[in-house]
């Protein structure tokens, strides 16, 4: 009786631990369950779902990601995820522009004089930031966070969308799970742009959310 009576204890403790740790990016194979929805199929691109929990992710893509996949793109990578609870997404879009002409006509157009700089990541970049928050931890997990902006390579007639939104401040996902942050080997919120672009954690609300 008494071993059946620690056993059941042993169990109910390691639930209780589970239960404060549950969520999409708990532990990576978490992800094989379902938790979290991913697709590169871009011909599913635009297909952008309201999240089980009533969370809209277009609302957000509608800002910075183009409507559709034009004819003249040339796609070179496509990832698309989101996570029901807790919310997160990412919507990472590269294109390449064969035509030198179709390429600065498009770029003059998405842009519409709207003002660019380098980034700080990859100088071959110019970047159009509409929010760029991360928030993230020495141990490289990434909370409450908002990143949208399109890159452009003119050397590469290259254009990168990204859309990524982490909703809650104690969100269980590493900067490892995010494409763009993989891609450009960001580090943590340390040495992120110096600090200068963090968003410090002051009121319950990110800067740009709808």
């Amino acid at each position: 009786m008494k071993k059946l009576k620690r056993t059941i204890i042993t169990l109910l403790f390691i639930a209780i631990i589970m239960s404060s740790h549950t969520g999409c990016g708990f532990v990576k194979a978490f992800k094989e369950f379902g938790q979290v929805n991913s697709t590169t199929d871009v011909t599913t691109y635009g297909d952008f779902p309201t999240t089980k929990y009533g969370y809209e992710i277009k609302p957000y893509t509608d800002n910075i990601l183009p409507p559709k996949i034009e004819d003249f793109f040339a796609v070179e990578e496509y990832y698309f995820a989101y996570c029901d609870a807790p919310y997160m997404h990412e919507v990472y879009l590269e294109v390449s522009i064969d035509d030198e002409e179709k390429y600065t006509e498009y770029v003059a157009e998405l842009l519409a004089n709207k003002e660019t700089e380098s980034f700080f990541y990859n100088a071959d970049y110019q970047e159009y930031v509409l929010t760029d928050v991360l928030r993230s931890t020495e141990s490289n997990w990434v909370e409450k966070s908002e990143i949208q902006k399109i890159l452009f390579n003119d050397n590469e007639n290259k254009i990168i969308f990204i859309s990524l939104l982490v909703l809650h401040q104690d969100s269980p996902f590493y900067q490892e799970d995010f494409v763009y942050f993989e891609k450009f080997n960001i580090p943590c919120v340390g040495d992120y742009y110096d600090g200068t672009r963090v968003w410090k954690y002051k009121v319950n609300e990110l800067p740009y959310l709808y």
